[in-house]
């Protein structure tokens, strides 16, 4: 793989754990919808013409290969509309953002439980040690 696609990559996923920790400043809910509420970027708004330029860092082709392998392993099929720069970023920032929760040890022990202040500042910890 491409060095600069994967440094890409990271500046990424650095971007999907700056939006964990700001969305962790006002999140009261479950882990289970953490991750929707981070990185639904459909519903905060992204600019096409910021999703196209996102993607050609990281490259459009190596973008639609995660998306694929992502959506046929999790769904069976195809969902993202790979044609459409939005809509294949919006997906790719979803994917990079929920492999980082997953590492997240908090999330782990904590996944179907109410929310606390206590995970609230463990996931903090995690996320800054990263």
């Amino acid at each position: 793989m491409d060095n600069g696609k994967d440094r890409k990559l990271l500046e990424l996923r650095d971007k999907a754990r700056k939006t964990m920790l700001d969305t962790l400043k006002w999140y009261d809910m479950e882990l289970r919808c953490f991750c929707e509420y981070c990185f639904d970027l459909d519903y905060f708004g992204t600019d096409e013409d910021e999703a196209h330029k996102e993607l050609l860092k990281v490259g459009v082709l190596h973008a639609q290969k995660i998306v694929i392998e992502y959506e046929e392993g999790n769904y069976g099929q195809l969902q993202t509309n790979l044609t459409d720069a939005t809509d294949l970023y919006i997906t790719l920032f979803y994917i990079v953002g929920e492999e980082l929760l997953n590492e997240l040890q908090t999330v782990h022990d904590y996944f179907d439980v109410p929310f606390t202040n206590k995970i609230r500042m463990e996931i903090i910890e995690e996320l800054m040690a990263l």
